[in-house]
């Protein structure tokens, strides 16, 4: 069974391994940014669906580039922060309270089986 721990003193994480590349392409920065468009295209539905299932905006933040990371950042309307490593294939989400973890990670699996069709073989671990 997950469970949910404190992460620093006031806040839990939420994290996945997209071992299954939901959200596209693995690989170093060069090979990202051959396939950047359909990456961006995944990414986007993520959004979208994320946002209809939290009932919440997700709002872009920005990018950083971390060695041959590609780290897109996104800030929730009512709280909380999410990165999706691109190229890693991770995404954590940082929030405030367990009631919040645990509302977005409903909607995470939810959202994986969408994406996925069916099977959910994603190592979700929060923290």
């Amino acid at each position: 069974m997950t469970e949910i721990k404190p992460q620093f003193q006031k806040g839990f994480r939420v994290s996945i391994k997209d071992e299954n590349l939901f959200l596209g392409i693995k690989g170093n920065r060069e090979r990202i940014f051959e396939r950047i468009d359909e990456t961006e295209v995944m990414i986007e539905k993520f959004l979208r669906l994320l946002e209809k299932s939290i009932h919440e905006a997700v709002w872009y933040i920005g990018t950083d580039y971390i060695d041959d990371r590609i780290c897109e950042r996104f800030m929730f309307a009512k709280g909380g922060f999410m990165e999706i490593y691109l190229g890693h294939s991770e995404i954590n989400a940082y929030f405030s309270s367990k009631v919040k973890a645990d509302k977005f990670l409903k909607a995470l699996k939810k959202i994986l089986i969408i994406l996925k069709k069916g099977y959910l073989s994603h190592k979700i671990q929060i923290k």
